[in-house]
Formats: C-alpha cells, sequence, structure tokens
C-alpha cells in the first residue's frame, strides 16, 4: 500500500528493501503500518548480525532502484519481490541477503517453537 508517495505495508505483510550499498530499509513503526511479529523478529534478528538496518518510509522508485525487496508475515515469513507492477527489482531474482533473512527466521521460528 502506498500512502502519500510512500511504502507503508501490504494487506498482511511488512516491506522491506535493501539498497544498492547492503542497508536494509523497512518503514518504522508507527500510526502508518501495523507492528507485525516477523517485521520486529527479523529487525532484531538482523541487527543481532550487524546487518545494517534503517527504519523509515521510502517509495515504490527507492524499491525499483533497490538491489532486493521483500516482505514479511507470519504466513511467508521471509518472501523475496522481484518485480513490482511489472518491473524488475534488482536483477529480478530473490537476493542472497534476503535469502540469508529467510534462513535465519526459520532457525530462529524452530528454535522457539513448543
Amino acid at each position: 500500500m502506498i500512502e502519500d508517495g510512500k511504502v507503508t505495508e501490504g494487506g498482511s505483510s511488512s516491506s522491506f528493501i535493501v539498497t544498492q550499498d547492503d542497508v536494509i530499509v523497512t518503514r518504522q513503526n508507527g500510526n502508518e503500518i501495523l507492528p507485525g511479529c516477523t517485521r520486529k523478529a527479523v529487525v532484531k534478528l538482523a541487527e543481532e548480525r550487524q546487518l545494517r538496518i534503517e527504519e523509515r518510509a521510502f517509495t515504490v522508485e527507492d524499491a525499483l532502484a533497490a538491489k532486493e525487496a521483500f516482505i514479511t508475515s507470519a504466513s511467508v515469513f521471509v518472501q523475496g519481490v522481484v518485480a513490482i507492477d511489472g518491473k524488475k527489482v534488482g536483477n529480478g531474482k530473490v537476493g542472497p541477503i534476503t535469502d540469508r533473512l529467510r534462513e535465519i527466521y526459520v532457525e530462529f521460528a524452530k528454535a522457539t517453537a513448543v
């Protein structure tokens, strides 16, 4: 979803991009987005692994210029986004940071499962 030209969230997911210099960007928590549990866990897990995270608004143009894009949700965990409105994000494939964050999250979920 877009508000005032900025990406907010999906219907039941949080949006992320990875900039050309490998900074993971996601909208900061606030009234503009729902505070997703998966989003919160992925941000924390990335920070623990010393990956660079910025919580700030970004545009669709920023996402199209990004190296990678992905969403998080309780149902898909970490899911790569390879195109937006038919236009490739990065090289049009799921990127290595997205893949790594998915692996990290799945390991975390398995370790905390009851």
